[in-house]
């Protein structure tokens, strides 16, 4: 019982997730639900009209998700590293 009570869970909840697990009811995040993230939005400059990216910080939410590695990152270095291809892509 002393492993147990070591991570958190007892035997009964640890049974329960694993059967979440098998059916596919459970999904580890990539962070806690609030944390800090980097997101890529388009901005309209008011003098040409025209859309240009930029970077901004924002508090992680579930519907997040599917867009993560896209246009949201874990950390501000994977966001540059993104914004510096999409700029590099709209050049050519």
């Amino acid at each position: 019982m002393t492993e147990y009570a070591e991570i958190g869970f007892s035997p009964e909840e640890l049974q329960e997730l694993a059967e979440y697990k098998r059916n596919n009811r459970i999904y580890l995040l990539p962070c806690a639900i609030g944390s800090k993230v980097y997101m890529i939005i388009q901005r309209m400059n008011d003098l040409t009209g025209c859309a240009y990216p930029v970077i901004i910080q924002s508090s992680f939410r579930l519907n997040m998700i599917e867009d993560l590695n896209k246009s949201i990152f874990l950390t501000r270095e994977e966001a540059d590293s993104a914004l510096e291809k999409i700029q590099i892509e709209e050049s050519v």
